[in-house]
């Protein structure tokens, strides 16, 4: 009786939240519902992670078994192996921006949850001597999972560019954390859970992202750490696992548009470990908590459905005319050996067809499937189109896992005395072929060259701003981080009698323009912010820097001289 009344009870609460999500989707317009989930995401990523801390507390004693079950030889080797995944993290790939201005944009965001509670791009703010107040809000399109993860690094070590990159350090090994404890608990192999890890921190792309402070690295490690928790809780079906399980997913969710997709591997692992307790209580009420915590997350998505995603005019973001283009594209990524290390191909694909069973298979599959395949219907989800390789970052795991997988096999097909000599030459052979991608890892290619400069000189630029004194920029977000006072470029063109009335009176260290990168592009809206703003203000250049043809500045605007009559109305 006590069963039935908490299946009955989980199913009717789960199914009432999960109604309610779908009538408020419904009921509000989408600029209402971005306004509620600035605040509303954060506070369920708080709950998540209140989760997972109390399942990883309450459950520490299972998770020490388990640890304990594993050979002592096991765990030195394991351990030593994920110091030194750290060690290559540190020393081979360049830490840097590659897509801009996104990464500043997460920043900004992560800014913004840090000193507020709340998850928007100021528009408008005042950032200096540790204050922040912002005027002007602007609710991203991307999940804010990511934002909120560098918050909690901003809260410990204070705001700053490096802080993010720390926490995307963290990331990547969270990710071969998650790697290792997904295959031990799924797949019961030491050997296949330690060399998972390896592959997956080995990716070349992994190590290049993770380097970085894009979302990529972020949603590959909650992949990898929620669908560990999942087998967790298929293993122990304990109240630590339920929370442990729930709050990974959530944070999981949050990381990509395409991560909500994730309950389909997530379901496909329990039902490989435990295929006929799918109706347990407590099975329910892990779905029920996740729908709970993720409930943000779906009202996002219904909150940017019309978002363009860059697409232009009447081109379609999604569509299967597209699909054999990204294919030839991101399908040679895995074949060609250029990013992306044949071995672990060819291995991986072993461990498809002989490495684990069907319903194993089936969740690799998945896990592969959407962070995969989703790409090749995308626009843009070409791994060539601009910097858009990062999405092979969100798919590293379940090759890695697969290559592990298939590596293992082999290795059991060995006979015992020449196990030894096969493994070391083995490990040599991977070395030397993996050695072939550091200049690969090590590059800072073309790509946004030109964003690189802009972000270098503004730094710059940033030092030579007095107190008190607030810069015109199209990307503010970096500025904001820099702790100085900055607004977009566009509220000068569009309300100038805002920056002549208010900003003189507030910012007495002066107002100042930054022309960067969006002044010499092809758009004429962007460059329109940037005629506006020398035709209607008298500046006076701070500072110029000339980088590949193009004109980068800081320049004082001398509010004195009476603008145009315009501007008095």
């Amino acid at each position: 009786m006590t069963r039935m009344v908490s299946i009955f009870t989980a199913i009717t609460l789960g199914a009432s939240i999960l109604l309610a999500v779908m009538f408020s989707a419904a009921f509000y317009e989408p600029y209402q519902l971005r306004r509620v989930l600035t605040w509303f995401t954060v506070l369920m990523l708080w709950a998540a992670l209140v989760s997972t801390v109390v399942g990883l507390i309450l459950g520490r004693k299972e998770i020490s078994e388990r640890w304990r079950s594993v050979t002592p030889r096991g765990r030195r080797v394991a351990l030593g192996a994920l110091g030194g995944l750290t060690l290559v993290l540190l020393t081979v790939p360049p830490t840097t921006n590659r897509i801009y201005y996104d990464e500043q944009i997460y920043q900004n965001i992560a800014q913004s949850i840090t000193f507020t509670g709340s998850a928007f791009m100021c528009n408008e703010c005042a950032a200096e001597a540790g204050r922040y107040e912002p005027a002007a809000r602007e609710y991203n399109k991307q999940p804010q999972g990511h934002p909120f993860f560098i918050s909690l690094f901003f809260r410990l070590f204070g705001v700053s560019n490096e802080t993010a990159h720390v926490a995307n350090w963290a990331c990547y090994l969270l990710g071969a954390i998650g790697v290792y404890w997904f295959v031990l608990l799924v797949f019961e192999s030491e050997m296949a859970a330690l060399l998972g890890a390896v592959f997956f921190g080995l990716t070349p792309t992994v190590l290049i992202w993770s380097k970085t402070t894009a979302a990529e690295p972020y949603a590959a490690a909650f992949a990898a750490l929620a669908l560990a928790g999942v087998a967790y809780f298929s293993r122990k079906e304990s109240a630590a696992a339920v929370l442990i399980a729930a709050g990974f997913l959530a944070f999981a969710v949050n990381g990509r548009p395409e991560s909500l997709l994730i309950v389909i591997p997530a379901a496909l692992t329990f039902l490989a470990i435990r295929p006929r307790d799918l109706l347990e209580p407590k099975t329910l009420w892990l779905g029920t908590l996740f729908i709970i915590l993720s409930s943000a997350e779906i009202l996002h998505l219904f909150a940017v459905q019309n978002e363009s995603w860059g697409a232009r005019g009447d081109q379609e973001r999604f569509s299967l005319a597209i699909v054999t283009k990204n294919w030839l594209t991101n399908g040679g990524y895995l074949i060609f050996n250029r990013e992306y290390p044949i071995a672990f191909t060819a291995l991986a694909t072993l461990g498809v067809a002989v490495g684990m069973g069907f319903r194993r298979r089936l969740v690799i599959l998945s896990w592969f499937a959407y962070t995969f395949v989703t790409f090749l219907f995308f626009y843009a989800g070409s791994y060539r189109f601009g910097a858009d390789i990062r999405f092979s970052v969100v798919s590293a795991a379940p090759l890695a896992i697969a290559a592990a997988l298939g590596a293992s096999w082999l290795c059991g097909r060995i006979p015992e005395k020449f196990r030894s000599i096969a493994s070391v030459t083995g490990v040599v052979v991977l070395a030397v072929h993996l050695s072939a991608f550091l200049p690969f890892v090590r590059a800072i290619g073309e790509e946004a060259a030109d964003c690189r400069y802009d972000v270098a000189f503004a730094k710059e630029f940033a030092a030579m701003l007095p107190p008190e004194s607030i810069v015109l920029s199209h990307d503010p977000n970096m500025w904001l981080v820099w702790g100085k006072n900055s607004a977009q470029a566009s509220i000068a063109a569009s309300n100038p009698a805002h920056v002549v009335n208010d900003f003189t009176t507030r910012y007495r260290g002066g107002v100042y323009f930054h022309q960067g990168y969006w002044c010499s592009v092809s758009d004429p809206v962007q460059v329109g912010f940037c005629r506006a703003l020398r035709e209607m203000y008298h500046s006076i250049p701070v500072a110029e820097r000339t980088a590949r043809g193009k004109t980068y500045g800081l320049y004082r605007l001398d509010l004195t001289i009476p603008p145009p009559e315009k501007v008095k109305k």
